[in-house]
């Protein structure tokens, strides 16, 4: 169902109930919750004097308006017995290791839940979650190197652990409008750190805790980052394990900075891409294994939900898995998916359970990008100007036999993704200048040459644990997988090391950004406008 907007687009009842939502969550952060209620009932009062067609759409949204404030300030509340009001008392903590240990030369870190805290007068119940650093010990060194860091550290999700430890509140940002360590925490429900100087300090309790769904999952993970240690060489070893696991945290610096210079460290992290390249490898495999298609979907959908617990919930890998779930799901139930609802849809959801996320950089750069490409490729009528050029025919590879016909349907799939590529970086580059003050000049090219190994080097990674099993495949696995990895951090270094790939800028003003982005849509609606009147069609652009 759709409503008519005064602009002449057409808005969703999905897009309208998550603007809704996500503008009770940002007014909530900058005004209490009192001050929502009166909006909210003004806003019910006047909606019985609007027209009876949009009383009841105008009350729903005011409802939804008010849920959005209101679970954000629930979320925000610090409970009574949390850790944090402990925090110039409290020497030693009891709790569950509540995140997969990330480890680099000079620390190891973990969230921990925590279940008591000692004061001067003893042990006290508590509650709330913990940032952990432990600094200085023999499992430190050597982790980037080795993929497998919790071999050496010997801490894992879900141990139970009694330790000695400094508490204090994160830092604040040093510099105005700079990243800001404390804010981030606190979205994650995290308000205080601990460091810890000596391996001594800490103790392995015999009793377990944490979800066993998640503890298999991370397993699985440990074991693949192994596989791939044992299959791959240094440093393409650290290319492939973080473009599986969607992470660059075991990848070196300067293999970050040139990534990072080119705009593709996108695809070295856990998102949209991911969940694209697990449903495009098991689909054919399933379908090869005469699965009916709409249990296929079910198939994938727990994979993908396999692999967002393996790698972790970051909002723009749960945005991609419950798009490509909830399309699956449609098909299983003989429902046609529409991509746009799919799109508002999945921030509604993550919204819900994590209002916060609404202000973390992954998810406004993870949905701008998905909505550029959904709305603006067609905008810039990618593969309609491919088809009108002749590169394109709807039964160009019908027969099989023709190379030519092949070679067109490759080049106009290279233009698709140019297409898509540049749509999305239209929409997110203010918000790249904003946050890491650089442009990305050789986004475009990089993005096309790196975007057609990741698919080879993502299923090469997959396969490294059973390549174990058969050598012959091994070495073939290990071989092709080498090689398209060597070829990616080649682009990346030659592009990256260019003078000119990147420029470094200033954060522009909020007013600065929110002008693009006016601009940006007044000319997107009228490339629509000129398209509807040549086509006789009409689009959205929401």
């Amino acid at each position: 169902m759709r409503a008519k907007s005064a602009g002449g687009f057409t808005l969703s009842v999905a897009s309208l109930l998550a603007f809704a939502f996500a503008a009770g969550v940002l007014l909530r952060l900058y005004a209490p919750l009192w001050v929502c209620v009166v909006i909210a009932t003004a806003a019910i009062i006047c909606a019985r004097h609007v027209d009876t067609r949009y009383r009841a759409a105008t009350t729903i949204l005011t409802a939804v308006f008010f849920l959005g404030a209101w679970r954000y300030d629930v979320e925000l509340r610090v409970p009574r017995d949390d850790v944090s009001r402990l925090v110039s008392h409290a020497s030693a903590l009891q709790g569950v290791v509540a995140s997969d240990p990330e480890t680099n030369e000079a620390r190891a870190s973990f969230v921990l839940r925590v279940e008591r805290a000692r004061i001067p007068s003893g042990w006290v119940d508590a509650s709330g979650r913990v940032m952990v650093s432990i600094y200085a010990g023999p499992g430190c060194a050597g982790m980037l190197e080795s993929c497998n860091s919790d071999e050496r550290l010997g801490l894992e999700y879900g141990d139970r652990i009694i330790m000695r430890a400094r508490l204090y509140e994160p830092p604040a940002p040093s510099n105005p409008g700079g990243f800001s360590w404390k804010g981030y925490l606190t979205r994650k429900g995290i308000y205080v750190c601990a460091s810890v100087h000596s391996w001594e300090s800490v103790r392995v309790l015999p009793t377990r805790g944490g979800n066993i769904a998640v503890r298999f999952a991370l397993r699985g993970r440990h074991a693949l980052t192994d596989a791939v240690r044992r299959v791959y060489p240094w440093p393409e070893s650290t290319v492939i394990a973080g473009m599986v696991l969607g992470t660059y945290a075991y990848l070196p610096l300067n293999v970050v900075r040139d990534f990072s210079r080119t705009g593709t460290l996108h695809l070295l992290a856990a998102s949209g891409y991911n969940c694209w390249v697990v449903v495009f490898l098991l689909s054919p495999l399933l379908k090869r294994m005469r699965i009916l298609p709409k249990w296929r979907g079910l198939v994938i959908t727990g994979a993908l939900a396999a692999y967002v617990l393996a790698v972790g919930g970051k909002p723009s890998l749960v945005r991609a898995a419950l798009m490509a779930s909830l399309a699956l799901l449609a098909g299983f139930l003989n429902r046609a998916p529409d991509v746009k609802n799919l799109f508002f849809v999945a921030a509604l959801i993550i919204l819900a359970v994590e209002p916060s996320d609404l202000f973390d950089i992954g998810f406004q750069l993870s949905f701008l990008s998905v909505w550029g490409i959904i709305n603006i490729s067609p905008v810039l009528g990618a593969v309609v100007l491919l088809r009108r050029a002749g590169i394109v025919n709807s039964h160009a590879c019908s027969n099989g036999k023709s190379l030519r016909q092949l070679s067109k349907k490759v080049i106009a799939g290279l233009g698709v993704t140019a297409i898509a590529t540049l749509s999305a970086m239209l929409v997110t580059a203010p918000l790249i200048a904003y946050y890491f003050n650089y442009v990305s000049l050789a986004a475009l090219p990089a993005n096309l040459a790196v975007e057609l190994g990741v698919p080879v080097v993502f299923g090469a990674g997959l396969l490294a644990p059973a390549a174990g099993w058969v050598p012959s495949a091994a070495q073939l696995i290990g071989y092709t997988g080498t090689v398209v990895t060597r070829g990616m951090l080649w682009i990346g270094s030659w592009l990256g090391s260019a003078r000119f790939s990147a420029l470094s800028v200033p954060s522009p003003p909020v007013f600065a950004v929110v002008v693009y982005y006016l601009i940006l849509y007044g000319v997107l609606y009228r490339l629509r406008t000129l398209s509807c009147g040549s086509t006789g069609k009409r689009n959205s652009l929401v």
